[in-house]
């Protein structure tokens, strides 16, 4: 993790125009852009697009990032807001489902030691997948956010320029549409179900 004081300097040097000091930034939040994508998109390769345009917005758009402002949270915003566009633009002109092979899944558990649980992790996932496939962009981004990238809910409000008490609220519903969505009894495996309580945003900040 590059320390703040570092992240400041290179960002100075972006500004500047030099290729080198970007490089680094992309270096060191690449890995975060892509799977934030990958959750919004479920596509390899739309994360791949969404990624190489936030990236190069964050090249163009340097000179706006104003200081004291984190770079992560003014990247994620770029990022969300990339993702964003997609999905609207795949709305009107695509109909059709996500392929089977699309579908984005967690990490498995170890298969040999325990193939039954594993196989049964891959149907989780991919029904989680699907659920969230239902859910208004906004609340995808918002839960994506806290679940996935592990965010606490005053940095979502930051970086989406919303109220905290709106970012609660579109998080709780995202919460419950999923539930609603998914069997009671299979709402998620027991490895993660403690995990998901406790980051879930009823009461976290």
């Amino acid at each position: 993790m590059v320390k703040r004081s570092e992240e400041d300097r290179l960002v100075e040097l972006v500004r500047k125009g030099d290729r080198k000091a970007f490089d680094r930034l992309v270096l060191q939040y690449q890995g975060r852009v892509y799977y934030t994508a990958l959750r919004m998109l479920h596509n390899h390769e739309d994360a791949l697009d969404a990624s190489q345009d936030a990236f190069l917005k964050v090249w163009r758009q340097i000179h706006t990032l104003k200081k004291g402002v984190k770079v992560y949270s003014w990247l994620y915003r770029i990022t969300v807001n990339t993702c964003l566009d997609r999905l609207r633009w795949k709305k009107r002109h695509q109909t059709e489902s996500l392929p089977e092979h699309d579908v984005i899944s967690m990490p498995l558990w170890n298969l040999e030691s325990n193939p039954r649980e594993a196989l049964r992790e891959v149907m989780w996932k991919r029904r989680v997948e699907r659920a969230l496939e239902k859910l208004p962009p906004k609340q995808k981004v918002i839960f994506v956010l806290r679940h996935y990238q592990n965010l606490k809910l005053r940095e979502i409000a930051e970086i989406l320029d919303r109220p905290l008490g709106t970012i609660k609220a579109s998080l709780h519903h995202a919460v419950q549409r999923l539930r609603a969505e998914l069997p009671k009894e299979d709402w998620a495996p027991a490895r993660d179900r403690s995990s998901w309580k406790a980051r879930n945003a009823e009461g976290v900040s």
